[in-house]
């Protein structure tokens, strides 16, 4: 699951890279044109309107989003696909720090982490009704192909948070900032 201090500060700090959004006013990020990436074939994101209260907002559903897991949503081992796929469950998964996993037959706050993921609460909700495997730790294999989990990355989120249309990863999200750079950004602990 997020830390949440620190998935705040990820919103806040992604919303007031951008003047208009600074400044509490609506700021669009209209159609991106294609990622500037060799290889890259994807289309721009149709963005609305969001400010800064709005897109904390959506960061707050996500942080204090509750949920309760039964074992049906543990999965560690390779899904139909042939994908590996690890729930950061406590106690035996693979996520870390322990405390920040999420347990079984309890109820757990926060939507789980999953590399890749784009899932917004309700559909986390309905992956997990649906027996789906909560969230799903990083394998290289991943970087080929999907696994069948449900939860949201730090990517994700910020593509959520500004209510973009398709999840952008870390290396593409910078067309939807602000050329400006903090030239000292104090460690995160």
């Amino acid at each position: 699951m997020f830390r949440p201090a620190l998935m705040l500060l990820l919103v806040a700090f992604a919303c007031s890279a951008t003047p208009a959004a600074a400044q509490g006013r609506a700021h669009t990020r209209a159609a991106v044109g294609p990622v500037s990436r060799p290889g890259d074939a994807r289309r721009g994101s149709q963005a609305q309107a969001v400010t800064r209260t709005e897109a904390l907002a959506i960061a707050e559903k996500f942080r204090s989003h509750h949920w309760k897991p039964t074992a049906k949503n543990l999965f560690h081992g390779r899904d139909a696909a042939g994908i590996e796929v690890h729930t950061p469950n406590r106690n035996g998964g693979h996520g870390r720090p322990d405390a920040e996993c999420w347990e079984p037959d309890r109820e757990n706050t926060g939507v789980a982490y999953k590399w890749g993921g784009f899932d917004t609460p309700e559909k986390f909700t309905a992956g997990i009704l649906a027996g789906k495997a909560a969230g799903d730790v990083y394998t290289s294999e991943k970087r080929k192909r999907g696994g069948a989990a449900v939860g949201i990355d730090c990517s994700g989120f910020i593509s959520c948070c500004w209510k973009l249309t398709q999840k952008y990863g870390t290396s593409t999200l910078p067309p939807h900032r602000s050329p400006r750079r903090p030239t000292y950004a104090p460690p995160i602990s």
